[in-house]
């Protein structure tokens, strides 16, 4: 299955009878000259994008830097107060954490509200 995601909606395109060793090739062809996709999902109904109302969205990144600052907390203190082998598995631990966040509340957030992209990254929470 191949995705395309637009602020507004998911499309999707089923790439059947695929096996392994198989070489799939995506063209972009001039506008309004592609295959219609399998499936369109409005934004607002996408499962992979995340509150309705954009000032529940906002609260959610504010509280995510919060959160993003008390790791950075946790690394600082394992580094200088635990041996280095358990302060390194603690750096694993946290970056599992933010990563997870990241693919799970962050993103899915600004791509239903693209318009918080910005004060998502002034909050530090994408580059």
């Amino acid at each position: 299955m191949i995705r395309a995601f637009e602020s507004s909606k998911v499309s999707e395109w089923r790439a059947d009878d695929l096996s392994i060793g198989d070489k799939v090739e995506i063209h972009l062809p001039p506008d309004g000259e592609a295959d219609s996709p399998t499936s369109t999902v409005q934004g607002s109904d996408a499962p992979m994008f995340l509150f309705s109302d954009p000032s529940h969205a906002r609260n959610v990144l504010a509280a995510l830097h919060v959160c993003n600052e008390q790791l950075q907390g946790i690394l600082r203190t394992a580094k200088y107060a635990e041996p280095h082998d358990e302060s390194l598995k603690i750096q694993t631990a946290v970056a599992n954490v933010v990563r997870h966040l990241g693919t799970h509340l962050i993103m899915p957030t600004v791509k239903r509200h693209p318009e918080l992209v910005s004060e998502a990254k002034e909050l530090g929470l994408l580059d």
